[in-house]
């Protein structure tokens, strides 16, 4: 039987938490939709990216960007026309993205760990932002 650490306990004291691996159980990560549920050898790189911490959250998402939803094979016309308008017409780092983001954890509660990495609490009730805040 394996033992799994303890939700918040490193899964290798002696590794960093890394954009696209967890550095301890229950850390958040944000996932491409698209992605989740296809055969691993059909995911592109960076299809998962895990913030260092709340304020990073702008940064993970501009390199889930740049690194995955540019070849990203399982993202539908639909989504890809959408975010194209997006990327030509927003600064995926700018002041706007980090207010959008920023606003999606207080929504959801999500906390920093000291070490690095973010926490999503079991307790209180989640919301999110408005669909266009960032729109």
């Amino acid at each position: 039987r394996h033992n799994s650490p303890a939700k918040g306990e490193p899964l290798n004291a002696d590794r960093k938490p890394a954009a696209n691996k967890a550095g301890f159980v229950g850390q958040v990560g944000l996932q491409c939709i698209y992605c989740r549920d296809v055969d691993e050898s059909m995911v592109c790189p960076c299809a998962v990216v895990y913030p260092y911490s709340v304020g990073e959250l702008h940064r993970a998402m501009w390199r889930m960007r740049v690194s995955h939803f540019e070849h990203c094979r399982n993202l539908p016309d639909d989504a890809r026309a959408r975010y194209e308008v997006m990327r030509n017409s927003l600064a995926p780092d700018g002041d706007a993205s980090r207010r959008y983001w920023d606003k999606v954890a207080v929504g959801l509660g999500l906390e920093g760990v000291q070490t690095g990495g973010i926490i999503w609490p079991e307790s209180g009730e989640k919301t999110t932002p408005d669909s266009d805040a960032y729109v």
